[in-house]
């Protein structure tokens, strides 16, 4: 099966592809996402807990990414909090992200060029990506790669 791959380097960005692909079945296979570790502002010397669960972070997520994508336009996902959007978890400690999945959408056409938006879990625009020009910054992101598999390349119905 041939497999959709594409990179977000930004919180609101237009992805470009080679080629259009017609509407079907699309499976989300894996979501990988790079970024630096948020940091702990309650870090005391010694450690006063081995707790992680009660740990604050300068820059907190959430949970994770929520990920807009504008060639879900109808009713992939239906939910009562955050429709048509993709939900990646991780926590703040956490700098390589790899979460497999295994959700099938059917989605519409997808164009040469389409739209993607990237929010913290309480689908909030505090999302932030690492600049290649910039030191690093806590808990930015540097890259979240989606990878699909799908049914065909081409539409054989049409010929």
């Amino acid at each position: 099966m041939p497999v959709l791959h594409f990179r977000i380097t930004r919180k609101d960005q237009n992805i470009d592809m080679s080629r259009t692909l017609h509407s079907q079945n699309l499976t989300l296979r894996r979501a990988v996402v790079t970024r630096n570790r948020s940091i702990q502002n309650n870090v005391v010397t010694p450690p006063a807990t081995l707790d992680n669960s009660i740990a604050t972070y300068v820059t907190d997520y959430k949970g994770g990414v929520i990920i807009d994508i504008s060639f879900f336009k109808g009713f992939e996902i239906l939910s009562n909090f955050s429709s048509n959007d993709i939900l990646v978890p991780f926590g703040n400690a956490e700098a390589n992200i790899d979460q497999r999945f295994e959700q099938n959408y059917n989605s519409e056409d997808i164009s040469l060029s389409f739209r993607v938006r990237t929010y913290d879990f309480d689908r909030q625009d505090t999302v932030q990506f690492q600049k290649e020009t910039t030191v690093s910054t806590d808990a930015a992101i540097k890259a979240i790669d989606l990878f699909f598999e799908y049914d065909e390349m081409v539409e054989y119905n049409t010929y």
